[in-house]
């Protein structure tokens, strides 16, 4: 129940996720930002205001997958806990 009232309240959220120093993806997202600003140094204003377009639109679909792959494993966890509770096997029955 403890996870219920945190939910309820307010107090979970899973969005709000810090980047762990050191790790993987602190390493990529760092050297994201290196590589975007090596190439916005090469290009026109014009290609430099697309290339951000590009990148925005890319940061909207990854937030969009994200919220749909945590539905799904929620989900997907929710239709484990039923299949544990609720089903039979077609084969065999409890004595």
């Amino acid at each position: 129940m403890e996870f219920i009232k945190r939910l309820f309240n307010g107090n979970i959220n899973p969005s709000l996720a810090v980047m762990v120093k050191g790790s993987q993806y602190e390493k990529l997202a760092n050297e994201s930002v290196n590589v975007q600003k090596t190439l916005c140094g090469q290009l026109s204003e014009e290609q430099k205001k697309l290339l951000e377009e590009l990148i925005s639109i890319q940061d909207t679909l990854s937030v969009i997958v994200s919220e749909e792959n945590y539905s799904a494993g929620f989900r997907d966890g929710a239709g484990m806990i039923m299949d544990v509770i609720m089903g039979k096997s077609s084969n065999l029955k409890e004595l």
